[in-house]
């Protein structure tokens, strides 16, 4: 009688995605793909989300949908007694699986807010995209605040390239960066100064993602993102944590003068990123400290190595965006940009 060898492979994927446009509830949305694959020789059996085995799938999903209104609807308090307009996403991200006789396994669980706060009349806006575990209402009033006094100062409709050699990049945007070029940053990783650092698989109160395991089964533990001699060793990884050594507790303080960018429109693909990275930034002007003006698709060109390597400081807080959690960084002196 001929055996046959099983591989039994489990996956759960949920995202729930709820919007609110014009400070109204506008759509709740479920993507969800749960099933079983039971394989032998020449054959291959699936069951998917509608079979018996996922009869628990309905309480899950709605505890989880009720959290998520609930979420939003205290959100909606206060944006409704704002005189600017929002448009907000609200996601939550499921993830795991499993492969038995391989014993790969992966897991994620976080939620993630995309808002966009904008001012009809003036046409200019601000957003925030961070990834969480455990909604901080109080923490996302005080980011939604400094939003709306940004908005109320006026508009710098120059959109000539930044020329300033020192300016600020918040985490958000510079999260952006790091995500988008982190193979490249890796590839130069023995370019870059040793006051840099950047951790794979991060772990505690940052880390969206729960347990990743290798191919044998043992789980990961953090790794140097610079010391490790295989980037496949982490690139399976999509939570990363950047810090540098040299920290302040007020970047404006120590920029004075500048521009302060909060989110990046790239114009480079990833084939031209042997160049300099070209964007579009969204942001605001800094004068003494104080913001005096807000701006929108301002040109700014670099070096993604360069502009590592000319972080000066960085904030003490950091936050999750993107594949990073990382904080504020002052880039000052890059004379060969």
């Amino acid at each position: 009688m001929e055996k046959f060898k099983s591989v039994v492979i489990k996956n759960y994927y949920y995202n729930y995605k709820i919007k609110a446009y014009n400070k109204n509830i506008k759509s709740f949305n479920i993507v969800e793909r749960n099933y079983i694959i039971c394989m032998k020789k020449n054959y291959k059996k699936t069951n998917d989300v509608d079979d018996d085995f996922f009869i628990l799938k309905n309480i899950f999903m709605n505890f989880r949908k009720k959290i998520m209104i609930k979420y939003l609807k205290k959100l909606m308090k206060y944006i409704k007694k704002s005189k600017y307009s929002y448009d907000i996403e609200l996601n939550y991200y499921y993830f795991k699986s499993k492969n038995v006789d391989k014993i790969i396994a992966h897991s994620n669980n976080y939620y993630e807010f995309m808002i966009c706060c904008y001012d009809l009349n003036k046409k200019i806006g601000q957003e925030i995209n961070y990834k969480f575990k455990k909604f901080q209402f109080v923490k996302l009033i005080k980011k939604l605040e400094l939003i709306e006094n940004i908005l109320k100062k006026n508009i710098d409709y120059n959109i000539n390239s930044i020329r300033e050699h020192k300016l600020i990049i918040t985490s958000n945007a510079f999260a952006q960066i790091l995500t988008m070029y982190k193979k490249n940053v890796w590839k130069e990783r023995a370019n870059i100064k040793k006051s840099i650092s950047i951790i794979s698989v991060p772990i505690g109160y940052f880390s969206y993602n729960n347990n990743f395991y290798n191919q044998k089964g043992n789980l990961l533990k953090t790794k140097n993102f610079f010391k490790v001699k295989k980037y496949s060793d982490i690139s399976m990884n999509k939570s990363f944590y950047f810090d540098s050594t040299y920290k302040t507790k007020n970047l404006n303080k120590e920029l004075n003068t500048g521009y302060v960018i909060t989110r990046l429109y790239f114009l480079n693909n990833l084939k031209e990123n042997n160049e300099k990275v070209k964007v579009l930034c969204t942001g605001y002007y800094i004068k003494k400290g104080v913001v005096v003006n807000v701006f929108s698709n301002k040109l700014y060109e670099f070096k993604v190595l360069d502009l590592i390597n000319n972080i000066k400081l960085v904030s003490l807080k950091k936050e999750f965006s993107n594949d990073f959690c990382c904080p504020d960084v002052y880039i000052s002196n890059i004379d060969n940009m």
